[in-house]
Formats: structure tokens, C-alpha cells, sequence
């Protein structure tokens, strides 16, 4: 099979058996808008860096009004990070530090009580953590709340201690009342 695309492309085709033109079909569009919230926050970021606060604000606020996303460009981001479902209502404080590729889904939440500016509170986000929709990871107190390398934050999970890592961490399952709503 000959593809034009390069040898990265030849590759991935042979692995999902698609053509070459599907393969690229198929990455382009959905690649480019689920990039654009991170390149908005990438621009808010380098603008908050270099003294441009209200440029930087701009930004914020299309993001919010675009995915209703509350990206605050203090973040550190230690390498690459990925929102699936293009981030949409995704929260994160600016004391927190992400580390190389930690995926983020959908409305989930990264919170903290510190001061934006306290230096070593927040949140240490470890290595190619995955973060599951509706997960609200919460620091408190003057303190820094790390994740470790290669955790799972599940879906709905709420994390308010350390978590080591590999670790999974999965949320309370709901509970049955009999006839509490009636009740």
C-alpha cells in the first residue's frame, strides 16, 4: 500500500487495516477541534507569561463561552495533555501542575483553596494520569495534593488525599433506599 502521508501514517494504517484516505480523513477534522481548546488555553497561557493579563483573560473567556471551560493560565504544563471531548466543562485551578500526557475528560474538575500565586500548594498532576469525566480532585488547606504516574482517576471519583502511583481510584457506589421516596 502506498500512502503519501508518510512512513507515521503507513503505520497506523496497517494496524486499523484502513485506507490511507480514510485514515487522514479521519484524523483531521475531529483532531483540529478537539486541539482548539488546548491551543486556547496554550495562547491564554504564553499571554499570562508574558504580562499580557488581559489578552490572557480574552481567552478564558472564549473558552468558556466556547466548551464552558474554566482554564485558569496560571496552570504549569509539563508536557502534552489531552482533552477528550474537547474539554468541555472542564475545571482547572491555577496552582495545579500537570505533568507529560495526562488526559482529562469531560467536565472534570481540578480544584484547590490555595492562592493561585502560594508557591508548593495545589495540585501535582503525575505522568500520563487519566482523569475520567465528572472526577473533582479537590487540595485544601496550604497543602499539595499529588498524583502519582499512571494513575486512573475514574469517572465520578472524588479525590481529596494523595493517590500513588498506578493507582485506581474508583467512586462510592450508589445505594439503594427502599421507599425513600416516599418516604
Amino acid at each position: 500500500m502506498t500512502c503519501a502521508a508518510g512512513p507515521a501514517w503507513r503505520d497506523r494504517v496497517a494496524d486499523t487495516g484502513r485506507s490511507c484516505r480514510m485514515a487522514r480523513t479521519v484524523h483531521r477534522g475531529p483532531y483540529a477541534t478537539r486541539m482548539l481548546a488546548l491551543k486556547l488555553w496554550r495562547a491564554s497561557m504564553w499571554c499570562h507569561r508574558h504580562g499580557l493579563r488581559r489578552t490572557s483573560r480574552v481567552f478564558k473567556s472564549i473558552l468558556f463561552l466556547a466548551f464552558g471551560a474554566l482554564l485558569e493560565p496560571e496552570v504549569t504544563l509539563e508536557g502534552h495533555v489531552n482533552f477528550a471531548h474537547r474539554g468541555l466543562g472542564v475545571v482547572i485551578h491555577g496552582s495545579t501542575v500537570l505533568g507529560d500526557w495526562v488526559q482529562i475528560w469531560q467536565y472534570a474538575t481540578i480544584g484547590s483553596t490555595n492562592d493561585k500565586h502560594k508557591p508548593n500548594t495545589g495540585v501535582r498532576v503525575g505522568r500520563g494520569v487519566v482523569i475520567g469525566p465528572h472526577a473533582i480532585i479537590i487540595c485544601t488547606n496550604d497543602r499539595t495534593l499529588t498524583i502519582g504516574d499512571g494513575a486512573v482517576i475514574a469517572a465520578g471519583a472524588i479525590v481529596v488525599d494523595d493517590v500513588p502511583a498506578g493507582a485506581l481510584v474508583l467512586p462510592q457506589p450508589s445505594r439503594i433506599i427502599p421507599g425513600g421516596a416516599t418516604g
